[in-house]
């Protein structure tokens, strides 16, 4: 009635206060019911002009991506999606032929398997432009802080987005069938990339940028950590369900996307027993993971097989595996602790 299109979701429940004065339509008390979702607010709409201008404010106790798009819309099942990354895209319609002025708030924000809570927004959108500065959120114990703007005027939409992660908790990450992580500790991270796509995945898949993690501290399990340097000690520790922690000084990864693959250029955890470097890439496009972990002990290890574990399968499902190719008698143990302060101030150059 309005000109305005709207998101596509499956069946919902509506209802609010309706005022229309000339050109000028306002929603109050607006409340919103869909799937899991919800929202409440009001909404406005100025269509005195050549295109729909809108004015939103919107609170949120629970809103998932998965309500959200067109599968939805024409009734597909509900399945919990293969992807780490949300592949909900945005209604590209709705943002090319309205403007807007947005507000919105969150208790939390399911995007695919990432869950988000405590988020806040603010947005303007101009012919096809969106922009959204800042986006705040809580994420496992720990802040994000994004920018991002989407062009909808190019098809694909281009997407440039600077996201900035700080003291994560990863402890909050807990294994299938497992009461306790097996890495502790708070972890920052800086994701900057630019991407083309209508969804999250799209623009990972399609992104080039850098990303880098450091954690300044932590603990690591004992057993996963002997793992990669791999001795009978280290064996031991898995088969005996061992959950003895060992202190990890530090750990940095500096990964550069090209093409939606995420290469290693720096990737090292110095831990207590072990200093653990490590290589490889993660395809964004089907999130397969590629990597090589090796362990290079700190003291001496008898009957130690020098062999790196591979990890595999996808972020969702990763692999570990190990085959053993040589087996030294005696290993001096000659790894030194990195210089962290060092590694943490420049992870790119990063180096054992």
């Amino acid at each position: 009635m309005v000109g305005v299109s709207l998101i596509h979701t499956g069946s919902y429940r509506l209802s609010g206060n309706l005022e229309r004065h000339g050109t000028l339509t306002k929603f109050g008390d607006l409340s919103i019911a869909s799937g899991q979702s919800d929202a409440r607010g009001t909404l406005s709409i100025d269509s005195s002009g050549e295109r729909p201008r809108l004015d939103v404010d919107l609170k949120s106790q629970v809103l998932r991506t998965a309500d959200l798009g067109e599968r939805v819309a024409v009734g597909a099942a509900d399945v919990p999606a293969p992807l780490m990354l949300s592949d909900a895209p945005l209604s590209l319609e709705a943002l090319r032929r309205s403007d807007a002025r947005l507000t919105f708030r969150a208790g939390r924000v399911d995007a695919g398997r990432l869950s988000l809570d405590k988020v806040s927004a603010k947005g303007t959108l101009e012919h096809g432009l969106l922009t959204v500065a800042p986006l705040l959120a809580g994420i496992l114990g720990g802040n994000l802080e994004a920018h991002v703007t989407l062009d909808a005027r190019r098809d694909p939409p281009a997407v440039d987005a600077d996201l900035k992660i700080e003291k994560l908790q990863l402890a909050g990450i807990h294994p299938k069938n497992s009461g306790a992580a097996a890495i502790e500790g708070p972890l920052d991270a800086h994701i900057k990339i630019t991407g083309h796509g209508s969804s999250i995945h799209q623009v990972a898949a399609s992104g080039n940028g850098t990303v880098t993690v450091v954690m300044p501290q932590g603990a690591i399990r004992d057993s996963l950590a002997e793992l990669t340097g791999i001795d009978l000690r280290g064996l031991g520790l898995l088969l005996s369900k061992d959950r003895h922690d060992a202190p990890l000084r530090c750990a940095v990864g500096s990964f550069t996307e090209r093409d939606g693959t995420l290469s290693a250029k720096t990737l090292i955890a110095d831990t207590e027993p072990v200093l653990i470097t490590g290589e490889g890439s993660l395809d964004l496009k089907s999130e397969q993971l590629d990597f090589l972990l090796r362990g290079y002990p700190k003291s001496p290890r008898f009957f130690r097989f020098r062999s790196p574990v591979h990890v595999k399968g996808t972020l969702v499902k990763p692999a570990f595996g190990v085959e053993a190719r040589s087996l030294q008698v005696i290993d001096p143990g000659r790894a030194k602790d990195v210089d962290c302060q060092a590694l943490i101030a420049a992870p790119e150059r990063g180096s054992p």
